[in-house]
């Protein structure tokens, strides 16, 4: 029951991060996987330095601990930045940046976490560029594929979550002085994203932060934004988007 659900201890500022483990590890078929990988044994990587192995022994404690909250701040020294610091407890981060590194750092830790990360909750985009030329609509001209294991939504200026999918694979013409060249010709083109594959998980970060070029500083997006409980991915993928111009 609810009762029986355990806390994550908030470090001061780690919010963010107490929020993305606990919906980590409310995906089974993400957390029962990942305590069975083999915990990293080597000398050079010291066990309370390795962000897999307490990732590992906050997710056993969440399942198996009688007490009401786990402290986390073992976790937190092993989860180390760029220049190889602990993270700062007193800092707000973005929850896209802590989750995109603590997948790199879990790929990198062990080939199996790396392969549970790709299954649960990996997809593929593509980057699309699509004649608009009068004789020649709708060919491909090119296009360049890329891996997600996230999706960005923006919040700002948007009400609901449909609406900001929709700006996500909304196509961006290339025309008059902005033409694309093509075999030596600039011709008229669509750019435009889609999601190729979706993962069995879809994890959609909205984007909260929002940064004042007058001010140079990160500032929260406040605005009220809605999401259904059920969402229909197919208008956003490269065959919904397809059937819907043809």
């Amino acid at each position: 029951g609810v009762d029986q659900r355990i806390g994550l201890r908030n470090q001061g500022a780690t919010c963010y991060m107490n929020s993305l483990l606990q919906q980590l590890y409310h995906v089974p078929s993400f957390s029962s996987k990942l305590l069975m990988v083999e915990a990293p044994q080597l000398l050079e990587d010291p066990l309370e330095d390795s962000v897999l192995f307490q990732l590992q022994v906050l997710f056993g404690f969440l399942r198996v601990s009688q007490k009401k909250f786990y402290e986390t701040l073992p976790f937190c020294r092993s989860f180390k930045d760029y220049d190889g610091e602990p993270v700062s407890l007193s800092e707000q981060k973005d929850v896209y940046e802590f989750g995109t590194m603590l997948f790199e750092k879990l790929e990198h830790a062990h080939k199996d976490a790396k392969e549970l990360v790709d299954t649960v909750f990996g997809g593929r985009l593509v980057y699309q560029i699509i004649s608009a030329e009068p004789n020649r609509t709708g060919e491909h001209l090119s296009e360049r594929e890329e891996a997600y294991t996230m999706l960005t939504a923006e919040v700002k200026n948007k009400s609901c979550l449909e609406d900001s999918l929709e700006l996500y694979v909304a196509g961006e013409s290339l025309s008059g002085d902005n033409k694309y060249s093509h075999d030596g010709k600039l011709v008229e083109a669509v750019r435009r994203c889609a999601l190729r594959t979706l993962p069995s998980t879809l994890i959609v970060h909205l984007k909260r932060f929002d940064f004042n070029l007058e001010t140079f500083t990160k500032c929260k997006v406040n605005d009220y934004f809605s999401f259904p409980l059920k969402l229909n991915m197919l208008p956003y993928t490269e065959e919904g988007i397809a059937a819907a111009t043809k």
